[in-house]
């Protein structure tokens, strides 16, 4: 970010050095400048210079990201056989009822589709622990619900549900694809949100109907 001071002085955070000084200086300039690109650079690559490594902030995303990314590593072990969930040892993943919500959209986003909805715990009344999308009994991908939806926690008369959303990008996948969306409780339980295939089958009846009585 640009945190600039009343003398202009210009920082790249909420601590350290200046970067520069305003002046007469375009903030669009400094933005761009070759010291805030090298800064760009360097939290893109995990690769900080000294003053960054002493962040908090840097140490504390750092501890979150690593635990986040192997919950995240083995969901995407996952696989469906028969029907059932398999988790990376073999075994039958338990199917929950306590987990409730909803994928709101599909849409194609160059050779990618995003997926984008909602999930909630109704017993913990928090977000769901992570989703997974599976693809024609392939688990494609898993992330964690962080999108914020208000909208759903006044719905639900619960603000502690704020971040309950989704938006998961999985590898392009045709129309008859059979798609399953399943989320997990704070136990590893999961439960499925909705089938793709099952959806389209219902509006290409509905339509079909609709068109013979007009």
């Amino acid at each position: 970010m640009l945190k600039i001071q009343m003398n202009g002085d210009v920082f790249a955070c909420c601590q350290g050095q200046p970067v520069t000084n305003l002046s007469n200086t375009d903030p669009l300039d400094i933005w761009n400048s070759p010291r805030m690109l090298e800064l760009r650079e360097q939290l893109d690559s995990e690769n900080y210079d000294a003053l960054c490594r002493r962040c908090t902030l840097v140490q504390n995303c750092a501890e979150e990201q690593s635990v986040e990314d192997e919950s995240l590593k083995r969901l995407r072990c996952y696989r469906l056989v028969g029907g059932a969930v398999i988790d990376e040892n073999g075994h039958s993943v338990s199917s929950t009822t306590n987990v409730t919500g909803w994928i709101e959209t599909v849409t194609k986003q160059g050779n990618m589709k995003v997926l984008q909805g909602w999930a909630v715990n109704t017993i913990t009344s928090q977000p769901a622990s992570a989703i997974m999308v599976a693809v024609n009994g392939l688990i494609v991908d898993a992330a964690v619900l962080s999108v914020e939806r208000p909208d759903v926690a006044i719905a639900l008369k619960n603000p502690g549900i704020t971040k309950c959303g989704f938006s998961i990008k999985v590898p392009f996948f045709p129309d008859d694809a059979v798609v399953q969306v399943f989320a997990t409780d704070n136990r590893g339980e999961i439960s499925v949100l909705r089938s793709f295939k099952r959806k389209s089958a219902f509006w290409t009846r509905y339509f079909k109907k609709r068109k013979n009585r007009e």
